[in-house]
């Protein structure tokens, strides 16, 4: 995003050179460098990611009740070429075994439910569900199949909230954890709230960046991956004040015995 932006500050360069605008090419042309060089050598990562990982850096510990559930958030999964298996995207794995450390503190206890609920539709198309992806990973982990439940239509975050919602309300659980990456906590967090859920938020990982003196495409990604969160948070209050955000849904829940 923010690599498309710098090319249309280009484009308006070469336009303003050609039509022999002077000031506005040259206004053009520092902005372009400025804006390449704030972007390409961390300094806007560093800024950006700050304000929405620092909260959730440090985890604090979870009292659990007698009915828990864990939200995993999908993030992609990705079709190996020449086959057909299905794998989780390499940023997905973190959330993976995140979830799966949390199960296991949960089931320290025999008298406690501790329900895992993978969320997330087939996004990508590659013929299997972000859910089952993720559902056989936990499997394979030592996770036990009845205590995971799929909710494979949400393909996107907003849809994540709305649809695990009514799985959180039919299982009456009384603590509720969700599990993503850092940087997805706070637009997570606030996509669920629209739906009345305040899950304890736990994150998988963190992204780290150092401001260096050349610019480097990771901070081009780690800068699009931010801007793209900020955007996603200025939408849901923009579609909150147009009162085009949901507040209830309905959804089946697939059954552990239907992995």
């Amino acid at each position: 995003m923010l690599t498309c932006i710098l090319c249309i500050l280009l484009l308006l360069t070469f336009f303003s050179v050609v039509m022999n605008a002077r000031k506005t090419s040259i206004t053009m042309m520092i902005l372009s460098v400025v804006s390449f060089f704030l972007v390409g050598n961390g300094l806007l990562a560093a800024c950006l990611l700050k304000k929405l990982q620092a909260p959730y850096a440090v985890e604090k510990p979870v009292i659990w009740g007698a009915r828990n559930a864990i939200i995993l958030l999908g993030f992609g999964t990705v079709k190996l070429p020449q086959t057909n298996e299905v794998r989780p995207t390499l940023l997905s794995y973190g959330r993976i075994t995140k979830t799966a450390e949390m199960y296991f503190a949960c089931k320290q206890q025999a008298q406690r439910v501790c329900t895992v609920i993978a969320s997330g539709a087939d996004v990508l198309k590659t013929g299997q569900t972000e859910a089952a992806v993720y559902a056989n990973v936990l499997i394979k982990l030592g996770v036990a199949q009845q205590d995971i439940l799929q909710e494979g239509r949400s393909m996107n975050t907003y849809q994540n909230a709305q649809f695990v919602q009514p799985i959180i309300q039919q299982g009456k659980f009384d603590r509720v954890l969700l599990v993503t990456s850092g940087i997805h906590l706070k637009r997570s967090l606030l996509y669920f709230s629209a739906f009345h859920l305040m899950p304890i938020p736990i994150a998988a990982d963190y992204i780290n960046t150092q401001v260096t003196k050349l610019p480097s495409g990771y901070h081009f990604a780690l800068s699009d991956f931010s801007v793209h969160e900020y955007i996603g948070i200025a939408r849901f209050y923009m579609y909150s004040m147009l009162g085009l955000n949901q507040k209830t849904s309905t959804v089946s829940i697939l059954m552990p015995t239907q992995l």
